[in-house]
């Protein structure tokens, strides 16, 4: 029997990071822990109004947030992570912060079939590192000094 919509809530990981580089490390190394502590609020700021009612956002882990889609689509779900890669885009180019913040994210779909919360998030997981190497292949390969 499939459950309604509403019953299989679709998760995005979303992890941030600074050019293909660990954000709070290199953001705390090369600005300080306070400048660190700011980009974290920055991120849970961005999200926020970013991520509309009824979906929520929660901060999972240290560099990474979780949103909570319901009631949506996947195509919905897809459509919103790529509204928040262009107005992240735009938030970089405004030049408010001395660094450029980017996101690796990975969705799935919370379902019958996931045995356990851990399976579930180690899914979800996967497809984050996913996307996060293929950024870092993107830019690697736009790099002017390849190798």
């Amino acid at each position: 029997m499939q459950l309604p919509l509403a019953a299989h809530p679709i998760l995005i990981l979303l992890n941030y990071f600074l050019s293909g580089m660990d954000v709070r490390g290199k953001i705390n190394d090369t600005y300080g822990h306070t400048v660190g502590d700011d980009a974290i609020r920055t991120v849970r700021r961005l999200l926020s109004h970013w991520v509309e009612t009824p979906d929520t956002m929660i901060r999972f882990a240290g560099d990474e947030f979780i949103v909570l889609c319901v009631n949506k689509a996947e195509k919905d779900v897809v459509a919103l992570m790529n509204t928040i890669r262009l107005k992240l885009c735009d938030y970089n180019v405004s030049g408010k912060k001395p660094y450029q913040l980017s996101f690796a994210m990975g969705y799935t779909e919370y379902s019958e079939d996931c045995r356990a919360l851990d399976d579930f998030l180690h899914d979800m997981d996967k497809k984050m590192y996913k996307d996060k190497e293929e950024f870092r292949r993107k830019i690697a390969s736009s790099s002017p000094h390849r190798g």
